[in-house]
């Protein structure tokens, strides 16, 4: 299901520049370069989480491949505010994913592909195109990336910054960067899957 403009103003760039530049919060759990190249740095003494990744690392990583930041429903107001909408019209947990690449000529490197949770895509700067099958493989343990598809998509469109598809689990799917961009994948649980329902009151000093 596409929807133009769905979310306006989601996640602007100056917002995940700050996202980006607090370091504590850049670890190796949660920014991920798809990427095989093996990289090593030094910390400054005063650093406390040496899985923290330095700034020009993170520079290198977002020039040169696509990445992207998970556990980001907490980062911003707007964030949360969409998960909890979410989790409450659907009976899920859901999380956020930043996907960032600079550059188009990149290939995406999953390919054609499925997930094994539903997600909710915005765009939030720069132009996707999004090609998704309309029916779900059959072989749900199988290979999930680099699918060969024999049918033509059903659904072939063009993402630009607010709008957003939604993606059921299993139907296999390809973006592509038209622009340089970013955008939030909101993946979500099976609904009723966890009875613990998620923390989204937000707190003010």
């Amino acid at each position: 299901m596409y929807t133009k403009n769905h979310y306006p103003d989601l996640l602007t760039k100056e917002e995940l520049e700050t996202i980006l530049n607090i370091t504590p919060l850049m670890t190796t759990d949660r920014f991920k370069a798809l990427m095989t190249e093996e990289i090593s740095w030094d910390h400054n003494v005063w650093t406390l989480d040496h899985q923290t990744i330095p700034p020009k690392i993170i520079r290198y990583l977002i020039d040169h491949y696509t990445c992207y930041l998970r556990d980001c429903t907490r980062l911003t107001k707007n964030l949360n505010r969409v998960a909890k909408e979410l989790e409450k019209l659907y009976f899920v947990q859901a999380d956020a994913h930043i996907y960032i690449n600079k550059n188009p000529k990149v290939p995406h490197p999953f390919g054609i592909h499925f997930d094994k949770s539903t997600n909710l895509i915005v765009q939030c700067v720069g132009v996707t195109n999004f090609k998704v099958w309309t029916k779900e493989v059959e072989d749900k343990d199988g290979e999930n990336v680099q699918l060969e598809m024999e049918e033509p998509p059903g659904l072939d469109i063009d993402l630009e910054p607010g709008d957003s598809i939604y993606i059921p689990a299993y139907f296999p799917h390809l973006a592509t960067s038209r622009t340089p961009r970013f955008s939030v994948s909101f993946p979500m649980t099976q609904p009723h899957e966890y009875e613990f329902e998620s923390e989204r009151s937000w707190m003010k000093i």
